[in-house]
């Protein structure tokens, strides 16, 4: 099967966030079964600067033939010539509100009877309708109105995503496949023995208010325990990133926080590695891809309750972002841990992990996606 992927970013972005490493993962997985195209920006998000040395055409990346395009040459024709060039069976869109990468691609896509996989990517969120809500709501509606959805396959990456995907766009049931993210390879551990008192925190994830990151400042900053605390992650709101960087000036001696600037896609698990507690209390997620990544690499989360799929986490914690001293409450027991005390966590996040993140069971939902779409259709 030919599948040409249509994504606002891919590699060499740094700033789209997880639907990158999650499209990274797909073509890894699936790149020797399937004949991957990609079709995306030449520049990252929020930085109109092409990325360098790039011809045009299609590149060899990994596993998949990568097209750069300008911003200029995203339209209708554009999409046509490449269309009739690469011949795909499948598109594979992500991204409900990216209008005029997407909005002609399907109605390319339905003239010339191409079926279609979408992957909203978390923007059904109700969290995130509500950001702009009036425009959104808006073009949703006439989108439902103009039939371009019709014969589309949406995939879900969890069943909370997909009973969100049927309320916002109102399509059938049967258009709405789940098949979760896939997973990177899993990473081994470089941390050394686990020291009582002590305890080595990371928070990896774009600098986005909606990542929370400064309620988590405002917990490390309450432990009593000798804590570094490490921020990784691209600056997407520099006020919101100032209002984080007043809280870290004030801490006490035994809380040493710094800023470690962005990670590159696919360093994300070795990364993890070197530390024992990943606290992100996000405010929402469509999948939490960086949590997957903490998983595989036995960095035990300490995430929020209620705003991802991961509630039913083992080793690590979920708690309920208004219950802030339950979060103080379990890093202090976790930095009071010793190895052997700890080792018994990790050993049961991986227990977790074994079920949680079964490779060749994820592989299988998203070649059915695949299959609901281009066999026969959804009629």
């Amino acid at each position: 099967m030919k599948i040409l992927v249509v994504t606002g970013g891919y590699l060499p972005a740094q700033r789209y966030g997880g639907p990158v490493a999650s499209l990274v993962n797909f073509t890894e997985h699936l790149g020797d079964d399937y004949a991957i195209d990609i079709l995306c920006r030449n520049h990252d998000l929020h930085d109109p600067t092409p990325f360098p040395n790039l011809s045009e055409g299609f590149h060899p990346l990994g596993k998949a033939q990568v097209c750069y395009l300008p911003d200029h040459l995203l339209n209708k024709a554009t999409y046509k010539a490449i269309l009739a060039e690469r011949r795909p069976d499948c598109l594979y869109l992500s991204s409900i509100f990216d209008a005029g990468l997407n909005v002609p691609l399907l109605s390319l896509a339905r003239k010339n009877h191409i079926p279609v996989v979408y992957a909203p990517r978390g923007e059904l969120n109700p969290a995130v309708l509500a950001m702009k809500g009036l425009k959104k709501k808006l073009f949703l509606l006439a989108m439902r109105l103009s039939g371009l959805y019709r014969n589309v396959v949406f995939q879900a990456s969890s069943e909370e995503e997909r009973q969100m995907i049927l309320k916002a766009l109102k399509v059938r049931a049967e258009q709405v496949v789940t098949a979760p993210n896939l997973p990177a390879a899993p990473t081994k551990s470089c941390r050394s023995g686990k020291r009582p008192g002590s305890l080595r925190v990371i928070f990896l994830a774009r600098l986005h208010r909606s990542k929370n990151l400064a309620y988590a400042i405002e917990r490390v900053k309450e432990l009593g325990g000798n804590v570094i605390f490490d921020i990784y992650g691209p600056v997407e709101h520099p006020d919101y990133w100032a209002d984080c960087q007043r809280l870290m000036a004030d801490t006490s001696e035994n809380i040493r926080i710094r800023y470690c600037g962005a990670v590159t896609v696919g360093k994300a698990g070795e990364t993890f590695a070197q530390y024992d507690c990943f606290l992100f209390p996000t405010i929402s997620e469509n999948y939490g891809q960086v949590i997957a990544e903490a998983v595989q690499a036995g960095t035990l989360p300490v995430i929020s309750r209620g705003t991802t799929p991961w509630d039913d986490l083992r080793g690590g914690a979920a708690i309920p972002l208004s219950e802030p001293e339950e979060f103080v409450r379990t890093l202090d027991e976790l930095c009071a841990m010793d190895e052997t005390e700890f080792s018994a966590k990790r050993e049961e996040l991986r227990q977790y992990a074994e079920k949680k993140l079964d490779t060749k069971q994820l592989i299988a939902q998203t070649k059915a996606l695949f299959a609901a779409a281009t066999e026969g259709g959804i009629p």
